[in-house]
């Protein structure tokens, strides 16, 4: 592994180069996730071109792994929304500027109304939060494979579960 990881040092700075919009340690990230992709790089069915698929498949799942990371349950509620700033607002106005612990929106809750009101259905909650901490990669497929999925299908799901948890927002700060 740390023989390739030299050899494809060039490949890295690269690709941390295209990617520089990701973060700070982008760098040892993909170091990190290009380790991980030697370790499971399936060479007996790719035959060719070792060191490209190797770069692609650790690009792929860094940016999968971004794009979920900036659309994961924290993003549940648009902060820029005029249900975001009546609901957190009025709470900070009346509490001296900052809300009280109280008053917090609960994620709990939110996750048993949208059962409740049939928002999702309830086993599409359960893979959302079950899903949502498994980096993407082998980890996330063996999580799909646990629950009968393809990881699209997985992926799909979640999607399709926080768009609508996000769209229903409105509606849930309202009953609440």
């Amino acid at each position: 592994v740390l023989v390739l990881l030299h050899l494809l040092s060039d490949g890295v700075l690269a690709l941390a180069a295209r990617l520089r919009g990701l973060g700070d340690l982008l760098v040892p990230a993909i170091v990190a996730e290009l380790t991980c992709q030697i370790r499971v790089f399936p060479w007996r069915r790719r035959t060719r071109a070792y060191a490209a698929n190797l770069m692609l498949d650790t690009k792929h799942v860094l940016w999968t792994e971004s794009a979920h990371n900036r659309g994961g349950v924290e993003d549940l509620l648009d902060p820029h929304s005029d249900a975001w700033e009546h609901s957190t607002g009025d709470r900070r106005a009346a509490g001296g500027g900052a809300a009280a612990e109280d008053d917090d929106l609960d994620l709990v809750d939110l996750l048993m109304w949208a059962a409740r009101t049939a928002v999702c259905p309830p086993g599409d909650l359960v893979l959302l939060l079950t899903s949502e901490r498994v980096p993407a990669g082998p980890a996330r497929h063996a999580l799909a494979a646990e629950f009968g999925l393809h990881e699209r299908t997985l992926r799909r799901r979640r999607r399709r579960t926080l768009t609508a948890l996000r769209e229903a927002g409105g509606r849930y700060l309202r009953a609440a």
